[in-house]
């Protein structure tokens, strides 16, 4: 591409990113925990939020193609927007609750309330961050809520590090099917891991998930009909 000076060349659009990652990695200031690719997709991530680089590199993280931001860079983006007008908080009295209220600029109002029973029903309360802050931690989530639904062109294709949740892999969903499995149709669980165990040593890689699952499945059966059944005994007099 010209850029119309001289007639230079512009270089490719993705190799301007990967000489900054270079230059900021000399520096010094790319996190220990991203790889240089990683680092790039952030990089241009940040060019379309118009994010400072050094920011986005320790406030964004993509993971399975989703953009996770701090909770701390999502509030900024909200306040940058110039569209909110003012927000308010409640915290309940147990601190079981908490409540964001926001208002657009053009009058209208939106409010969200998070509550302990909704982590509790989201699996949150086991993790390090609601264990250590639960009441900073649901109204983070309130927050978020509200934002959603009055702001949508901000917070478009970005979730906060809390709603991030791992895809289950390959090995993950056969498990939990088993389970289900195991639970409908009455199998033992040392069943289940036995057929687990056997398959993994022979795995196919172009299989299905439900495929290979079906499969463990069947065996598991197969197994428990292999089960040697008691033998009744008669005591003699």
């Amino acid at each position: 591409m010209r850029n119309g000076f001289r007639g230079q060349v512009r270089p490719n659009y993705t190799n301007d990113f990967a000489l900054q990652v270079q230059m900021l990695k000399n520096g010094g200031a790319i996190p220990p925990d991203i790889t240089d690719s990683q680092a790039t997709l952030i990089l241009m991530r940040a060019a379309e939020m118009q994010i400072s680089q050094v920011v986005a590199l320790n406030e964004i993280r993509i993971k399975e193609g989703k953009t996770v931001v701090s909770f701390e860079l999502f509030r900024c983006l909200v306040h940058r927007s110039q569209m909110l007008s003012y927000e308010e908080r409640f915290d309940s009295p147990n601190s079981n609750e908490s409540l964001v209220r926001l208002m657009h600029i053009n009058g209208r109002v939106e409010q969200a309330t998070f509550s302990v029973q909704e982590a509790k029903n989201m699996n949150l309360l086991t993790k390090e961050s609601w264990q250590q802050n639960k009441l900073e931690m649901l109204y983070q989530r309130a927050y978020v809520k509200a934002v959603r639904r009055l702001f949508p062109e901000v917070c478009l294709g970005i979730i906060i590090d809390d709603e991030y949740v791992k895809t289950p892999n390959l090995l993950q969903k056969i498990w939990n099917f088993l389970v289900n499995f195991r639970k409908a149709k009455k199998v033992s669980t040392r069943i289940i891991k036995a057929s687990f165990s056997e398959k993994l040593q022979q795995p196919s890689s172009n299989a299905s998930n439900v495929g290979v699952a079906k499969i463990l499945a069947k065996k598991a059966v197969e197994l428990s009909k292999e089960q040697p059944k008691a033998v009744k005994t008669t005591k003699v007099s």
